[in-house]
């Protein structure tokens, strides 16, 4: 007979890492990542589609200057941190400029009202909202299933290798 020997010293720490991934805590690490990779997708695409203003001063009719500031809107989006609730994992994404929800969603406005700043009236009774947070969400949308088996693929080569 042949004499054969077997080292199954990878399989065992392939089971110890199996054990050690039904904790709830490498589950959960998993999630986080996750949701911090979706939640930075959104904010790239919102961040693209955020519109910037021109740069420059413009000269009032009595002289006095303003300066416009650019990318402010752009420069409010934020990422908070990520909350675990019992059945959850999730990140709040948003955009501090007062007027963000003005240019996502739509406003009104009194056609033939001069704006100083702009240098002209007003022409239309509404000016169609730019939907940035909706392209923004449909964008994650579409690569959630590949980022969540990417980093699913990640840990388990990880407790293939034992867990390193």
């Amino acid at each position: 007979m042949a004499d054969v020997k077997l080292n199954v010293d990878a399989w065992e720490k392939m089971a110890a890492a199996i054990a050690d991934a039904a904790n709830p805590r490498e589950v959960g690490a998993l999630k986080v990542r996750i949701v911090k990779q979706l939640g930075a997708v959104y904010l790239a695409r919102a961040k693209s589609l955020t519109p910037v203003g021109a740069r420059g001063t413009v000269t009032m009719k009595n002289g006095r200057k303003i300066k416009i500031k650019t990318e402010h809107m752009r420069r409010a989006w934020d990422a908070g941190d990520v909350a675990r609730g019992r059945l959850s994992t999730s990140v709040r994404i948003s955009n501090s400029a007062s007027y963000a929800s003005f240019v996502n969603d739509g406003h009104r406005q009194r056609p033939g009202q001069f704006v100083p700043i702009l240098g002209k009236r007003l022409v239309a009774n509404f000016v169609e909202g730019l939907h940035i947070a909706e392209a923004a969400q449909a964008e994650v949308e579409a690569k959630a299933k590949g980022i969540a088996e990417r980093e699913s693929g990640r840990w388990a080569r990880g407790l293939k290798n034992g867990g390193n």
